[in-house]
C-alpha cells in the first residue's frame, strides 16, 4: 500500500500489505483498520486529472496504480472485478493523436493512489446539486457531561458561514446515544423540533422532509435545537 500511496494524510492503513486471506489476517493479531479524510489540507498540491478518463466497462473503476497493463498499455486488467479493458486510443496517443510511446511516468492517475479529476458534463446526469453538511454528535452521558456537546454546538454556530457551498448549502444534525435523536430546524416549524427514534437495530427516518434545510432557513442556533439534551 505504501508503493503509490504518496499522501498518508489522506489514507492509512494499519497493516502496509493487505493479506490475502481471513485465516492470515487472523494470524497477524493485528486489527486491519483504514483512516480516510478525502479533504484534509496538504502541504502539496494533488495531481489533476483531465479528460479523458479510462473507467473499466464493468465495475466503472477508474484507472489507477493497481491495474495490469497489458499489450503495451493498449489495454489493461481491473484490479476490482478483473475484467480486461481497450485503453482509449485518445488517452494512449495523447489529444493530438500522435503515435508516441505511452509513457506510465506522465500519468498520475498511474502513479498515485490520490489525484483529482476534472469531470467534464457528460459525466454527470443532473446539474450539481448544493454541498449537504449532516453533522452527528455524540451526547452520550460522558460527553454531556464532559462539556464536549456544548462545545461542538459553539463551534458549529460559529463555523456555519464560512462552510463551502453557495446559497443552496443546506444543513443538519444528528444525535446519538442510545436512541436517534433527528431535529426539524426549519424556520417554519418556530422552535426547534427534536424526533426520537429509540430502535438502533432498524433505525428508521422519522419524516422525509424538513431534516435537511437551507442554511437560510435554519430557525436558531445549535444550542436552542439541543437545550433538552444538555
Amino acid at each position: 500500500l505504501l508503493t503509490h500511496n504518496k499522501y498518508p494524510e489522506h489514507f492509512c492503513s494499519t497493516v502496509n500489505v493487505v493479506p490475502s486471506s481471513s485465516s492470515l489476517l487472523g494470524k497477524l493479531k493485528v486489527p486491519f483498520g483504514l483512516v480516510i479524510q478525502p479533504f484534509k489540507d496538504l502541504d502539496e498540491e494533488v495531481p489533476v486529472v483531465t479528460p479523458p478518463i479510462p473507467r473499466c466497462k464493468v465495475c466503472r473503476t477508474y484507472v489507477n496504480p493497481y491495474v495490469q497493463l497489458n499489450d503495451g498499455a493498449r489495454r489493461w486488467k481491473c484490479n476490482i472485478c478483473a475484467r480486461l479493458n481497450d485503453m482509449p486510443a485518445d488517452y494512449f496517443y495523447g489529444e493530438d493523436g500522435r503515435r508516441v510511446p505511452f509513457d506510465i511516468a506522465s500519468r498520475p492517475e498511474l502513479n498515485s493512489a490520490l489525484v483529482e479529476y476534472i469531470a467534464p458534463s457528460e459525466y454527470t446526469t443532473r446539474p450539481p446539486q448544493g454541498a449537504v453538511y449532516l453533522y452527528l454528535i455524540d451526547v452520550s452521558i460522558g460527553a454531556v457531561q464532559s462539556g464536549m456537546v456544548k462545545m461542538a454546538c459553539k463551534v458549529l454556530e460559529e463555523e456555519l458561514d464560512s462552510i463551502p457551498g453557495d446559497s443552496r448549502r443546506s444543513i443538519g444534525i444528528i444525535c446519538y446515544s442510545s436512541k436517534l435523536h433527528y431535529f426539524n430546524l426549519h424556520k417554519n416549524s418556530g422552535q426547534p423540533q427534536m424526533l426520537v427514534v429509540p430502535d438502533l437495530e432498524e433505525p428508521f427516518i422519522p419524516t422525509v422532509d424538513e431534516l435537511i434545510v437551507n442554511k437560510k432557513e435554519k430557525s436558531t442556533d445549535c444550542d436552542s435545537a439541543l437545550i433538552p439534551l444538555l
